[in-house]
């Protein structure tokens, strides 16, 4: 009996914003939330700048550049126009990573990014007043902003314009500030998140290799390069990475690093290896694996033709008490429409209701092909009306 598949069904809850300006590149959410764990709040530096019109204000696409810097300029000459030395607000670096965050925050990036180069540019500035220079937190504070907008060619460019400028310095004796591996776990998320797992692989590289002057790779740097090219399905680049970092011993690879490397298994077909190294995970010291590990062991397994074996790891972990999530149901769910346990499969749909773990399009797919399976269409039925009404 053929299985049917459910795809993105709209519910009552769910809504599209239609703001012109929403973007894809802005997850503000996530941002806010940091902002506020920062204590960033909106002071009198941003009053003095709020008013300057531009075109960026509602158009953020890749032809308004000269729009963008010339915001930025204009909103310094009226800083500088408005200069007090007894002004704290305009004397404060705090104050101007505020406005980045401000502009990032009004889906204005281009303008926080022009604003942070137009900061820098004003160093160098002789004669004049100079606003205060950038710390190493300003940096961060902008790569967090390109990483989650996916501007991989910025990101990476403002960190090689920090370890140009710190290795000058040192022969000039100037104060610049040195990248530090945050910095640099900053950019590789950028490549990351764009989806440029060669340009991640070349800074790691860079790292391993000293051109950034004091800078090393932690697990981090790894786990992130790992996922690009997991994401982009290059497994050949898994193997020799994860391979390296067990070769060479310097950075030991954690729980993420095996969730990745298994995963990337799973996604391209190798069920074999993936399962081989969920098994090798059971005798690593300090190295447990959690939920994300068994939902990937499981999804090999029945890659693989053998359901009843995956539902024998979800039974493991009910036994480990381990914290199971939706995807981990749904794999439990998948593994009985595949071996025609529907009342197995409405069960564990029971169960996760019970437990207040919301039931995504995905388990209820795999609930109704399970019912499908059994035969029991009504029950299918039944469960796609749910969806429709939830």
């Amino acid at each position: 009996m053929s299985s049917i598949t459910l795809r993105a069904i709209p519910t009552k809850k769910s809504s599209v914003n239609s703001s012109p300006k929403q973007h894809r590149n802005f997850p503000t959410r996530d941002y806010n939330r940091r902002n506020q764990e920062r204590g960033y709040k909106n002071d009198g530096l941003w009053v003095i700048i709020s008013d300057i019109s531009s075109e960026s204000d509602t158009n953020d696409s890749d032809d308004s550049h000269m729009d963008n810097r010339m915001w930025a300029k204009l909103a310094f000459e009226r800083i500088t126009s408005n200069f007090d030395e007894s002004n704290e607000t305009i004397n404060s670096i705090s104050s101007y990573e505020s406005v980045i965050n401000i502009l990032f925050r009004e889906h204005r990036w281009r303008d926080a990014w022009f604003f942070f180069n137009e900061l820098l540019d004003r160093q160098d500035i002789k004669n004049e007043w100079v606003p205060p220079a950038p710390v190493l937190n300003t940096y961060h504070i902008m790569l967090d902003i390109l990483q989650l907008v996916r501007a991989s060619n910025e990101a990476v460019n403002l960190v090689d314009s920090m370890n140009s400028k710190y290795a000058e310095s040192e022969f000039a004796n100037n104060d610049c500030i040195k990248p530090s591996t945050k910095t640099l776990n900053l950019a590789i998320t950028a490549c990351r998140r764009a989806g440029d797992w060669r340009k991640s692989i070349d800074l790691l590289t860079c790292m391993s290799e000293g051109r950034y002057i004091g800078v090393n790779p932690d697990v981090h740097s790894y786990n992130e390069v790992l996922s690009s090219c997991a994401k982009n399905k290059k497994i050949t680049k898994v193997t020799e990475l994860f391979a390296k970092m067990q070769s060479q011993g310097i950075v030991q690879p954690d729980l993420v690093t095996y969730n990745t490397v298994i995963s990337a298994y799973v996604k391209v077909g190798k069920s074999k290896e993936a399962l081989s190294l969920f098994d090798k995970m059971k005798f690593i010291p300090g190295i447990q694996p959690d939920v994300v590990t068994y939902t990937c062991a499981m999804r090999a397994y029945m890659k693989s033709g053998y359901a009843a074996k995956a539902l024998i790891l979800f039974e493991m972990m009910q036994d480990k008490k381990i914290n199971l999530d939706a995807f981990a149901y749904a794999s439990a769910i998948d593994a009985c429409a595949k071996m025609s346990k529907w009342k197995k499969a409405l069960d564990f749909l029971d169960e996760m209701r019970m437990k207040g773990i919301e039931a995504n399009a995905v388990v209820y797919s795999t609930a109704i092909n399970a019912c499908g399976n059994g035969g029991q269409w009504e029950r299918a039925l039944e469960l796609l009306h749910q969806v429709w009404v939830t």
